[in-house]
């Protein structure tokens, strides 16, 4: 199985091809019929190998499926933090006291949206520690 690990390395087949590959081509050793299997001289390499291709085709249809969910998950969050991140923002900004909200607008009115803040100042280390970064 080293040979393997060695060839895939010196190939540098990425994973997203790679898989897929496996998938198909196991799938298609294990499903296809017999007559075309002879056509193409390889039914006596599936009848050797069958358990290896039904193996491969299990555990590349679960990882393609994993790597599916993964993405679907992924893209779901991301589509609801951009969709919540506007509410969530102006809701933090009216939990803040005075002061914050202060140096907040007066951040805001500054041209380019940018000034000068001492840092060691207790008001904008907290609002560095609750990450509404300035």
């Amino acid at each position: 199985m080293e040979w393997f690990s060695k060839l895939i390395s010196a190939l540098k087949i990425p994973l997203q091809i790679l898989l897929p590959a496996l998938w198909l081509f196991s799938g298609v050793m294990t499903l296809l019929n017999e007559d075309v299997l002879i056509r193409l001289s390889l039914l006596e390499w599936k009848t050797q190998n069958g358990f290896v291709f039904g193996l491969i085709f299990a555990i590349t249809s679960c990882l393609i499926t994993v790597y599916f969910l993964y993405f679907i998950k992924e893209k779901l969050s991301n589509s609801i933090f951009k969709l919540t991140l506007k509410r969530k923002t102006i809701k933090r900004i009216f939990e803040m006291n005075d002061s914050e909200l202060s140096i907040i607008l007066m951040l805001y009115n500054f041209p380019g949206y940018s000034g000068t803040l001492d840092y060691n100042e207790p008001i904008i280390q907290g609002l560095i520690s609750t990450e509404f970064y300035l």
